[in-house]
């Protein structure tokens, strides 16, 4: 074949756009194993991943979590059996007992009775107190202002009344005469009497 043939044929081909065809075709096909290699990399890579993540986690629970749940069973049942037995123990003791304590029940609730009769029955004291106080301060207070005058004992006597009596929860009525007599000017206890002689007659 001349120079001449070979070169026509040439410019026949690239003229049709085959030798760009072939090209592209040589292209894609280099393009195409290297894509299929890669994958089949990957591919490898990916169970290589999988296999080493199952025995890893194969280990990991064999190693920690079986053991660590067989010793959780292990303690559960062996202090549920402690429970068991301290419970039936603690019934044994009890009822060994029994008696003791029943008597020391009726004990504490003797005596919490008692203590609420004591509590009812010292109220009923100060209540006591209270009229009791009450009827004294008004009865001196009276006299006190009669007079018009009062001694520095009958002063402290009224006090030691009247203070006891407004702890106990005193009205005010008591609490006005008090403030009044704590005002009246002192006398001797001769002018006193002599004052009460005075008001008598």
């Amino acid at each position: 074949m001349t120079p001449a043939v070979l070169l026509q044929i040439l410019l026949t081909v690239i003229g049709s756009g085959a030798i760009f065809t072939f090209l592209q075709f040589l292209i894609t096909r280099h393009d195409t194993k290297q894509e299929k290699a890669k994958n089949n990399e990957i591919d490898s890579l990916r169970v290589e991943l999988k296999d080493h993540l199952t025995n890893t986690n194969a280990n990991w629970k064999e190693t920690y979590c079986d053991r660590n749940f067989q010793m959780i069973d292990n303690l559960s049942k062996e202090m549920r059996e402690g429970l068991a037995d301290r419970e039936e123990r603690g019934l044994a003791r009890y009822k060994e007992h029994e008696e003791t304590i029943n008597e020391l029940k009726e004990a504490v609730l003797q005596l919490v009775q008692n203590d609420t009769e004591m509590k009812e029955y010292m109220k009923a004291i100060g209540e006591s107190l209270t009229g009791l106080s009450h009827d004294k301060i008004l009865y001196l207070s009276n006299k006190y202002t009669k007079r018009g005058a009062i001694t520095l004992r009958e002063k402290a006597t009224l006090k030691s009344i009247y203070e006891p009596y407004k702890k106990l929860g005193g009205n005010g009525d008591c609490e006005v005469a008090f403030n009044y007599i704590s005002k009246l000017p002192i006398v001797s206890e001769d002018k006193a009497k002599e004052l009460d002689v005075s008001i008598r007659d």
